[in-house]
């Protein structure tokens, strides 16, 4: 075979009708290629290194944008190494074909998709080289981008390829064999996608053995990228899944491309390349576990993204590895799955670290409590929250009145001991000294609280308890979070300490099954409740001066008489009712 020069290589007719000027630098030639979507110039340099021929791209629109695919962009470098096509024919009958090179190829194929289901297409790189040999029989090696996809999307691709081909066709009695002792190291990035896409995208070569023109066989090599991937995504920013395989391929073909009449495609290598979820994610939420011994629950996870919305993370996911602190108590697997152990103890504690890997991005992290309760105990726990603050109210409103005042706390603080340390009885004797007045209501503990929204076993021992639930935003106020700290003394728990966290610190964040049976006991006990959907809302801070981004549940809520519309807002438990 011949050694192949610049001047050897041929541009495609329509790349070549678009070239505006023409560089010779010794074996290099660099046209300049008018784009005919975005009206720019791209370049395209052909040359050769220590014999190996090279097409190096810079912002080149392949072909216009059309019905099925385009504008579609390449930039990056291709090398061919040391092409050798070797073939032997009897007439017109092919006996041997053998393409004996390799590729350096470091590409980035951008492209977007006009129509939801896409066929196979071949893309040629606008370049082909012929390789003669005594001037009369020889063939012609084109690259080209092969690719499928299905899905309305913008999607770009980063290839990188170093690769050995030995492969051709050989003719056995009446029929053919192909044969692949090619090698390869791919590689490949997935760098941004908006839509919803299932796509294979690869770089090959086309070779075609003729004679005076006539085509008698071909092989093609392609290796790429397959992926599957779904979002709104750049890497630096969003959230997304991806499910990437690289592959490589050959095709051995009788006749021409246009005629064949026999042909074979030899997949021999495909390896799942990475499994992801999602990438730029702020922070990780997680609700606290609270098991029975040998109970198994599932852990929830969900990331915040950079818009402040929250996506929950489906199990497994290759990015996430989960860590159990203390396996005497409990044991989680990578399908998110936690066990408490049969012999733990109600008051046993140990936390879930869960890493996750931003890939580009920092790696974030978060801490998730497993607390072991039997479900008795934790009925126990939620009633007493539940019943603390009206049983406190109660003995408020046995207050007597003389001469339009309270009498002194005296006469109801006996009632207090039996319900309060002496500790927070303080607290309460500030509260009617200074607050309590026969004109006004008594504000103190006048919301009830929701353990169906929020409950958690902040700690637990024999002799103290610390318990968090919510006051949801009913308009009376606009709600917090309530902890509770219980100390026992002698056989019996009394309050200790009452304290407030707001829901800027800690949201309520319940989940839909929360919600619904929110809904059902506050709102409706003989209504059918059914979810709807999840959206955002921006509402005005006014303290801030900012406006804040709110999730919000839409649910339905038939009744035997009306039927409602219900808004439930995430962060604070408010709930708009709108009758339809």
């Amino acid at each position: 075979m011949l050694t192949i020069t610049a001047n050897d290589f041929k541009l495609d007719p329509d790349v070549h009708s678009r070239v505006s000027n023409e560089t010779n630098k010794g074996d290099r030639r660099i046209f300049e290629v008018e784009n005919p979507v975005a009206h720019s110039i791209g370049k395209i340099e052909i040359g050769s290194e220590n014999g190996n021929p090279y097409v190096e791209y810079s912002d080149v629109q392949l072909i216009p944008e059309g019905e099925r695919v385009g504008p579609v962009t390449v930039g990056g470098k291709v090398q061919l190494i040391k092409p050798v096509v070797n073939f032997d024919f009897k007439g017109f009958v092919l006996d041997w074909l053998e393409v004996d090179s390799g590729l350096k190829n470091e590409m980035n194929v951008e492209f977007k998709l006009a129509s939801y289901e896409t066929e196979p297409l071949r893309i040629p790189l606008g370049i082909s080289i012929p390789v003669k040999a005594y001037g009369l029989a020889g063939a012609e090696i084109q690259l080209f981008i092969n690719y499928e996809a299905s899905g309305k999307i913008f999607i770009e691709f980063e290839i990188v390829e170093d690769s050995s081909y030995n492969l051709g066709v050989k003719k056995e009695g009446s029929d053919y064999t192909p044969f692949n002792r090619s090698t390869s190291n791919l590689s490949a990035d997935f760098l941004s996608l908006k839509g919803e896409a299932e796509a294979k995208l690869g770089l090959g070569l086309n070779v075609n053995a003729e004679v005076l023109q006539f085509t008698l066989a071909g092989v093609d090599i392609t290796g790429g990228y397959k992926v599957k991937a779904a979002g709104e995504i750049d890497k630096d920013r969003a959230c997304f899944s991806e499910k990437g395989e690289i592959y490589f391929e050959s095709t051995a073909r009788i006749g021409s491309t246009k005629n064949t009449f026999w042909d074979i495609t030899y997949p021999f290598l495909s390896i799942p390349h990475r499994q992801r979820s999602t990438c730029s994610y702020k922070e990780l939420i997680a609700d606290p576990l609270v098991l029975a011994p040998g109970e198994t629950a599932e852990l929830g996870i969900s990331g915040v993204d950079y818009k402040q919305e929250t996506h929950p993370l489906m199990l497994p996911d290759s990015n996430m590895k989960l860590k159990m602190e203390n396996l005497n108590v409990a044991t989680v697997n990578y399908l998110g799955e936690v066990r408490a152990r049969a012999n733990a103890k109600t008051g046993d504690q140990t936390f879930i670290t869960v890493t996750y890997n931003n890939d580009r991005d920092a790696i974030i992290k978060v801490m998730v409590p497993v607390r072991i309760a039997d479900p008795a105990f934790l009925d126990e726990k939620k009633k007493m929250v539940e019943t603390i603050g009206p049983a406190i109210r109660k003995v408020f409103e046995t207050a007597e009145i003389v001469n339009g005042a309270y009498r002194d706390f005296s006469y109801i603080e006996n009632d207090l001991k039996t319900l309060v340390t002496p500790t927070y009885l303080e607290e309460l004797r500030r509260y009617y000294e200074e607050w309590m007045h026969p004109s006004l209501d008594i504000s103190l503990f006048a919301e009830p609280v929701s353990t169906v929204l929020k409950f958690e076993i902040i700690e637990s021992s024999s002799t103290r308890l610390v318990l968090k639930t919510v006051i949801p935003n009913r308009g009376l106020s606009s709600g917090t979070n309530v902890i509770y700290t219980f100390v026992k003394e002698g056989q019996k728990w009394l309050l200790d300490a009452v304290d407030s966290e707001s829901f800027v610190d800690s949201p309520i964040n319940p989940s839909v099954d929360q919600i619904h049976e929110y809904l059902q006991t506050s709102y409706f006990e003989d209504a059918r409740i059914a979810y709807i959907s999840t959206g955002i809302e921006r509402i005005y801070n006014q303290p801030a001066g900012s406006y804040d981004e709110r999730k919000y549940y839409l649910f339905t809520a038939q009744t035997i008489y009306s039927q409602y519309k219900v808004k439930f807002y995430a962060h604070d438990g408010s709930t708009v009712l709108n009758e339809k």
